[in-house]
């Protein structure tokens, strides 16, 4: 007896054959960002939810719920380990805090992918980042130019041993010590949270009437820094830099609180982050180092435009 193959039948079964389907690495990749909460991880959880889509790969995305801590995951990686997990991307809240468990995936033969902030051992397959020495340099480069007479920069800095910061931080400071026009404030280290980012920030610009620029080197400094800032009515008078996107922020360079904004690609952390992880585990190459880009922003209408091309 004969079968005949419809010809719809036939023409979907060449397709399949013939069209290109994305290499998928087929494992359990997760990701532990620095605080879910916050919007940056949110868009760093989206990049990587589509790459596991794209290959084929799930993806776990456990972390801190509101704010950074070491010891949270700390104990997400090694239950990852206890259940199995085939590779780890991590954003290290601290440089060195982490050595012990990321030394443990190394040991199970786990591939470690760094994305955001380094890690202190280096042993991790590749690190996934902004060049944040630049990204400060960009930024005291505008605000110096933005208050150009001299008078004293306020310095707000995040959290001790992140290395994403600290990197900005220092880059900023290089660049404003070199120009030689302005003193450089620096703040104590004003943690995770926004509320004493605030309190922090309005003593500082009380007690410093001086203060004419301020660059905060990350979402939380600049949150706190805007409410600051808005209350005690300096707005246009003190010159404001911030770092990272939120609606708060772009409301806040709409309204002339903010002069410019340092935005980062966190999605394309996520994305590029899980792809390297899922490329190790296929045996392929990887690179070492990727850098994922950092501009400047003036404007809403630059924000729209910067994100319309880089997702």
């Amino acid at each position: 007896m004969r079968f005949l193959i419809h010809p719809i039948i036939a023409l979907a079964a060449w397709l399949l054959l013939a069209w290109p389907v994305p290499a998928a690495c087929e494992d359990t990749v997760l990701v532990v960002p620095k605080a879910e909460s916050v919007q940056f991880w949110g868009m760093v959880r989206q990049g990587a939810m589509d790459a596991g889509v794209g290959r084929g790969v799930r993806v776990l995305y456990r972390g801190p719920l509101a704010h950074e801590s070491d010891e949270r995951q700390r104990a997400i990686i090694e239950q990852g380990l206890a259940e199995g997990v085939d590779a780890v991307v991590i954003a290290p809240s601290s440089v060195d805090a982490l050595t012990d468990v990321t030394l443990a995936a190394r040991d199970k033969g786990v591939p470690l992918v760094v994305i955001d902030s380094a890690l202190g051992d280096g042993w991790q397959v590749s690190f996934v980042a902004t060049d944040n020495l630049e990204a400060g340099r960009v930024a005291a480069r505008f605000l110096l130019s933005s208050a150009p007479g001299g008078g004293t920069i306020l310095l707000l800095r995040h959290k001790a041993g992140s290395s994403a910061t600290e990197k900005r931080e220092v880059g900023f400071a290089a660049e404003v010590e070199a120009d030689g026009r302005h003193d450089i404030l620096l703040s104590d280290y004003l943690g995770v949270s926004q509320g004493n980012a605030y309190h922090r920030t309005m003593s500082l610009l009380r007690d410093h009437p001086e203060i004419n620029g301020v660059f905060a080197s990350g979402e939380v400094a600049t949150m706190g820094c805007i409410r600051a800032v808005r209350e005690l009515g300096l707005m246009g008078r003190v010159k404001v830099v911030g770092f990272d996107d939120t609606p708060d922020i772009r409301r806040a360079l709409e309204d002339g609180i903010l002069q410019g904004v340092m935005v980062q690609q966190p999605y394309q952390m996520g994305l590029i982050g899980v792809e390297t992880a899922c490329d190790a585990l296929a045996g392929r190459p990887v690179k070492k180092r990727i850098v994922t880009e950092a501009v400047l922003v003036t404007s809403s209408e630059e924000f729209e435009s910067y994100f319309l091309t880089n997702p």
